[in-house]
């Protein structure tokens, strides 16, 4: 049977992929943190989290 997506569920799914592939760079980054990246690395990492709390208030709107 052909499952039909809306609009919303496009963009639910764009999102949920989008978070996971901002999780998985959080990670890559934390990884590879050594001593002399370690100020341009928490940078990074904040911008990431930054955009994850947004991302997460929208999909949360979504899922509502």
């Amino acid at each position: 049977m052909i499952k039909l997506q809306t609009r919303v569920s496009k963009h639910r799914d764009n999102i949920y992929h989008f978070l996971w592939k901002i999780d998985s760079e959080c990670r890559e980054l934390r990884l590879s943190m050594n001593d002399s990246n370690v100020m341009e690395t928490i940078r990074k990492i904040r911008f990431l989290t930054d955009l994850q709390k947004k991302y997460r208030r929208r999909l949360k709107l979504l899922n509502y």
